[in-house]
């Protein structure tokens, strides 16, 4: 699934200075009982991505994108993996549901259950703007001490954004996100149905254990706890969303079936997002992009490659940890 800069540097800060501006987007968004939205995200000048949620307190969510539908019922997450026809689930509980937010996609939404949101250095006012017809406020965020990640929410009269736009400079390469609602509203009826999950015609449920060989875990001790289980290493891909070489990388070797099926056997997949997850980059002393590791079942570093020259250098690196 496509990442967002949208939504860097929102996790993992240390010191928050929210001011009352960005405090009561997250203030509407918790008290809302209902939130139905669709979005797009235009990431760097790219083709938008669209999205559509229904979220109903005090657990119930529907997430659908191009490649996946996600839903919660209030007892059991659903994953539907469009392009595979495949989905699977697990049982629901608040860490689970307050997970699914946490991608950078999703994140700014996050509040509507409970979660802080964004993690911010400053916010500001930033006055009154008219946009798509409306007036809608202004507030400037700052995810950083240095200001290299910068954001702006606009607001509406029921200080629910409408539009936001992300900026990074990070590591010699910027980027930028625009975040456009087609459409939202909060406190309206939304039915229970919404939140049952039918598998479409063709569709076929599968097992957790079957997906381990062949996916990618976001969360570092989730994947530990699996090569512990499963006897094999931690393949770590350092990414950044605004970063070119990271994409390439993905384009001709991490995405391709190639690629995952052959290496599979020896490794648990995990990619680390450098912006979202800054502790854990600062932890592996990540300081350039792409960053490839292999680590052993505890966190280890057994192997470590920088930057991308090609699938030729990466197989010769990474071949190295294959067996034993």
């Amino acid at each position: 699934m496509r990442k967002l800069i949208a939504l860097t540097a929102l996790t993992g800060m240390v010191g928050i200075a929210a001011a009352s501006g960005y405090d009561t987007f997250v203030k509407a968004l918790q008290t809302a009982k209902t939130l139905k939205t669709s979005y797009s995200v235009t990431l760097n000048g790219e083709a938008p991505v669209t999205y559509s949620l229904d979220f109903k307190k005090p657990n119930l969510a529907r997430i659908d994108s191009a490649n996946e539908l996600i839903v919660a019922d209030g007892k059991t997450i659903t994953r539907y993996d469009k392009a595979n026809k495949t989905y699977y689930k697990t049982a629901e509980n608040d860490t689970e549901l307050k997970g699914i937010l946490n991608s950078k996609d999703l994140l700014l939404w996050s509040p509507f259950f409970g979660s802080k949101g964004f993690q911010v250095v400053s916010s500001k006012d930033g006055g009154k703007v008219t946009r798509k017809g409306m007036e809608l406020s202004v507030v400037n965020l700052t995810f950083d001490s240095a200001g290299n990640q910068k954001g702006t929410l606009y607001l509406a009269s029921d200080n629910v954004a409408r539009q936001a736009v992300f900026e990074s400079n990070k590591f010699g390469m910027s980027g930028s996100s625009i975040l456009d609602t087609k459409n939202l509203t909060v406190d309206t009826d939304l039915k229970e149905a919404t939140f049952a999950f039918v598998g479409p015609d063709g569709s076929r449920e599968v097992s957790a254990d079957e997906l381990i060989g062949k996916r990618w875990y976001f969360d570092l001790g989730e994947a530990e706890a699996v090569a512990a289980r499963t006897g094999k290493k931690i393949f770590v891909d350092f990414f950044a969303t605004w970063c070119g070489p990271c994409k390439m990388l993905a384009h001709d070797v991490l995405d391709t079936d190639e690629f995952m099926n052959k290496m599979s056997k020896y490794f648990v997949f995990c990619r680390i997002d450098v912006d979202a997850q800054p502790n854990i980059s600062q932890q592996y002393g990540i300081e350039a992009m792409p960053t490839q590791m292999v680590l052993d079942k505890t966190g280890n570093v057994l192997g470590k490659t920088v930057g991308y020259g090609g699938p030729d250098a990466f197989y010769q690196f990474i071949n190295q940890y294959v067996g034993g």
